[in-house]
């Protein structure tokens, strides 16, 4: 059985556990629609979020929208309206135990009036009372794959901020023996990105995990690292599993841990949808013979305004994934071949623009800007003319990856189709000596 699914992840490598279930929904063979819920409402704001969430619901008519609660921004009219369009909301809890055992009313609430399924990877006794069921918690290989190769490898690593508590415990590290290279603000090494935290992962010998890092945890046994975890119920409770990590309470077994060897190293897929998947799907109808939906404009909408805004921040990995996602849903779509093309062009993967270019012309070829002479003035004159993009970002990648004769050859044919377009549209009849001196002088241009 496939279907259709809306997710509300962050696709932004460098943020918090991006793609965190379309590839595995995908691997299912069902078609996931990303949206990026955060970066929406920080752009356009909550209310028009959930606005274009219900448009494309509308639009796209998913089976299932899966959202992470509480960050989902959705009401309860947003949920009622998504629902009575079709679709099953399906939500994971990933907010902690100790603030969720004083939510238990507000939790049933969810479940009875926002959510048709509820799934968390808290060992919460709040949470299982009101029928929220246990799962392994939402982390895939696809969020952790970008790396910082430059990351250098140590014995162990510890990456938070700085406080005096920290300082103790490392100090402790320190005097057992233990080679510790810390980083974080107030540290010597200072902060990291999160591409540099994953590369320090990687290649340290163990990494050390305090009671606060919920995500870092999850993303050093993602990315295969030897994990030593401090002792804390909310934060052990989250592995789900035995022996994945040691554990520690103090900075002399931490020491101790390290110099056994202690730790595994092979990647660890903490959540697989698999297992779930029968629950999930339950009472879900797919019509196998349903017709092919046209692109949603409310969800091109949604990928123009994060893609640009990633733009225009210079974050060219996550402007060039959601140009992506935008010309995999609509691959008509000249904005998203040309953003990609424009992408392409910036990091210098000139063979890579002129390919996005040129597609991005063939769909233009039928435009009417080449078929009269008035077009063809507002073709020149208009700076933001696709055409236009498309030909500098196409002849200039030729040139800068030395297929200069190709580029010329391709602005000779450019030439030669406006000109047929001029001569198409001038009347040689009625004013041949006007028409002729108009054709001499675009000749002299070109």
């Amino acid at each position: 059985m496939s279907g259709r699914a809306i997710v509300i992840e962050d696709i932004n490598p460098y943020g918090v556990l991006p793609n965190w279930l379309s590839p595995q929904l995908e691997s299912l063979g069902w078609e996931a629609v990303p949206i990026p819920t955060l970066q929406v409402v920080r752009l356009l704001g909550a209310e028009a979020y959930r606005h274009l969430l219900i448009k494309c619901v509308e639009e796209i008519q998913p089976h299932i929208v899966f959202v992470e609660s509480p960050l989902d921004y959705l009401d309860v009219v947003t949920c009622e309206t998504i629902r009575k369009l079709g679709a099953q909301l399906v939500a994971w809890f990933t907010s902690m135990p100790s603030e969720l055992d004083n939510r238990k009313e507000r939790i049933e609430q969810d479940l009875r009036l926002r959510f048709d399924k509820c799934f968390t990877p808290l060992q919460s006794q709040a949470l299982l009372d009101v029928g929220v069921q246990p799962a392994k918690w939402v982390i895939s290989p696809e969020s952790v794959i970008i790396d910082d190769p430059a990351a250098p490898a140590h014995e162990a690593v510890l990456i938070a901020p700085y406080n005096e508590k920290l300082g103790e415990f490392v100090q402790h590290l320190a005097e057992q023996g233990v080679e510790i290279a810390c980083y974080g603000q107030g540290w010597y090494f200072g902060a990291v990105s999160r591409v540099s935290r994953l590369g320090l992962y990687r290649r340290a010998n163990f990494v050390i995990i305090t009671k606060e890092q919920r995500l870092e945890m999850l993303e050093a046994f993602a990315v295969g690292a030897k994990v030593i975890v401090e002792d804390h119920t909310s934060l052990t409770s989250l592995l789900q599993v035995e022996n994945k990590g040691a554990i520690f309470s103090s900075a002399i077994e931490c020491a101790s841990l390290i110099k056994g060897g202690y730790g595994r190293r092979e990647p660890l897929r903490l959540f697989s949808v698999d297992d779930l998947w029968p629950c999930i799907t339950e009472g879900i109808k797919i019509d196998e013979g349903g017709s092919e939906k046209l692109p949603s404009m409310s969800l091109q909408l949604i990928y123009s305004t994060v893609a640009h805004a990633y733009e225009r921040v210079d974050n060219p990995r996550a402007a060039q994934i959601v140009f992506e996602l935008w010309h995999r849903h609509a691959p008509q779509s000249v904005d998203a071949i040309l953003g990609q093309a424009r992408i392409a062009m910036s990091i210098n993967f000139y063979e890579n623009a002129a390919t996005y270019a040129k597609k991005a012309l063939e769909l233009l070829s039928a435009m009417p800007q080449l078929e009269s002479m008035m077009g063809y003035l507002d073709f020149i004159n208009r700076q933001g003319d696709p055409i236009i993009e498309a030909w500098n970002i196409r002849l200039s990648a030729l040139a800068e990856s030395d297929q200069l004769m190709v580029a010329i050859d391709e602005t000779n044919q450019m030439n030669d189709i406006i000109l047929r377009a001029v001569e198409a549209t001038l009347d040689f009849e009625t004013m041949p000596n006007k028409g002729q001196e108009l054709k001499l002088a675009f000749e002299r241009e070109l």
